[in-house]
């Protein structure tokens, strides 16, 4: 047994008391570091997220009923493939990509 005044607080495996504290003062930190920086990743991506089910609706909203019996089947099969593209990078975080997809398909003559 190990006097007490000398403050060699030493446990079974030889550490002491004193490094243990740190060590869990160090991992309560960082745990609470990664819980805000989680906390504002999330508060920062729902300031900024489109709405891509209303994108998605309101370009098949606006196509125009006479300009859908005037195209052939393989234009209306590319103007539904580049509306799913750009709903998908929508979906997938790439508002710049699904946001260039749409401006695109709003532009596109028939």
């Amino acid at each position: 047994m190990r006097p007490w005044r000398g403050h060699d607080f030493r446990n079974e495996g030889g550490v002491t008391a004193h490094v243990l504290k740190a060590e869990f003062v160090m991992l309560r930190s960082s745990l609470i570091g990664l819980v805000a920086l989680g906390v504002l990743a999330g508060a920062a991506s729902a300031q900024t997220k489109m709405d891509c089910s209303r994108l998605y609706k309101d370009f098949w909203e606006k196509f125009d009923r006479e300009k859908y019996t005037k195209i052939s089947a393989e234009q209306l099969a590319g103007i539904s493939r580049m509306a799913l593209r750009a709903y998908d990078a929508c979906q997938a975080g790439d508002e710049q990509d699904a946001k260039e997809l749409f401006d695109r398909l709003g532009r596109l003559q028939y």
